[in-house]
C-alpha cells in the first residue's frame, strides 16, 4: 500500500460517489467553512507538501504571518474530515501532507416537506 494512502479513510461508495455519515457531513462542512483550510486544499492540489511549506504559502496568500501551530490545527481539521492524509517520514524526517481526492455529492437524507422533484416543478418554477 502506498504510504500516502495509508491514512486515507475507507469509503462507502454508492454509484461511484462517497456516502457521508451525518458526523462526516458536519466535519466536511466545517473543514470547508474556513478560508485557510480551503487555501491549504488548493495548495495540496499542486502536490504533497510539508507543514513548513504550507505555513509559508498560507502566510504569503493571506499576507500575514501564520504560526506553525495554527496551520497544524487546520491540517488536523482537514484530516479529521477525510480531505487530506499524511505520511510521517520517520525520526528526523518531515511529515508530508497530501490531498485525498473523493467524489462527494450532497444529497438530503430525507425530503423536506413541500419539496418537489425537478420534473414535478411547474414550468418557470
Amino acid at each position: 500500500m502506498n504510504k500516502l494512502a495509508r491514512n486515507a479513510k475507507p469509503l462507502e461508495v454508492e454509484d461511484g460517489w462517497r456516502v457521508l455519515s451525518e458526523g462526516e457531513e458536519i466535519a466536511f462542512a466545517q473543514a470547508l467553512s474556513n478560508d485557510v483550510r480551503r487555501a491549504i486544499l488548493k495548495f495540496l492540489s499542486i502536490g504533497p507538501m510539508s507543514p513548513i511549506e504550507l505555513t509559508r504559502l498560507v502566510s504569503e496568500a493571506f499576507e500575514k504571518e501564520h504560526r506553525d501551530s495554527l496551520v497544524y490545527y487546520h491540517l488536523k481539521s482537514l484530516e479529521d474530515a477525510g480531505l487530506i492524509g499524511y505520511v510521517n517520514g520517520g525520526p528526523g524526517a518531515r511529515t508530508i501532507y497530501r490531498r485525498v481526492d473523493h467524489r462527494v455529492q450532497y444529497r438530503a437524507r430525507t425530503r423536506p416537506e413541500g419539496a418537489v422533484e425537478a420534473e414535478e416543478r411547474p414550468p418557470g418554477g
